[in-house]
């Protein structure tokens, strides 16, 4: 019966001993990155998976506008929705960046980033919808007409190639033609 008595408190200090390097082995892991536990984290992961969400939709209407090549409307208001898009992809990647990090430094520039491309990306929305308002007028070839003389002209400098225009000068305005 002492035997049974012995072995029974023997088992009882190995449970003991057991329990005590599995919560020692709680401890080593705690240390470890795990999404999912923390929801700044989390939140982080997300803004930074829609981002990537609008990386893919940019190549789509990448790949789109090229599709639209002889419309020229159409072409640049797809083209300017794609640089939308790029922008819209950035300036969620830089606020998962701001919403993971601890780092105020590291924040403070995030956000500046942040703000710069959501600016940027709402500029091209609104090129885009400028030029869906000139459609119309566009397609009935309802054009603007100028008549002037240029009192001066500016050139791309290309260290290789032909020199383009890039940039009339008129009294009251200046236009720039580098895109046409």
């Amino acid at each position: 019966m002492a035997s049974m008595l012995g072995k029974k408190r023997m088992s009882e200090k190995k449970t003991k001993v057991e329990k005590k390097s599995k919560l020692e082995n709680k401890k080593k892991r705690k240390h470890r990155l795990r999404l999912g536990e923390n929801r700044r984290e989390v939140a982080a992961g997300v803004v930074l998976i829609t981002g990537v969400f609008f990386l893919i939709v940019t190549f789509i209407l990448w790949g789109i506008s090229e599709l639209f090549e002889e419309n020229f409307i159409m072409s640049e208001m797809v083209g300017a929705y794609c640089g939308a898009s790029m922008c819209l992809c950035f300036g969620l990647i830089f606020t998962g960046l701001i919403i993971g990090t601890r780092n105020w430094f590291g924040k403070i520039l995030g956000l500046l980033a942040a703000a710069v491309f959501m600016s940027v990306g709402y500029s091209f929305i609104e090129t885009s919808i400028l030029l869906y308002k000139d459609k119309e007028a566009f397609e009935n070839k309802e054009f603007e007409k100028l008549v002037a003389i240029p009192i001066g002209a500016e050139y791309d400098d290309p260290d290789y190639g032909t020199e383009y225009l890039m940039e009339l000068k008129f009294n009251d305005f200046t236009i720039d033609v580098c895109g046409l």
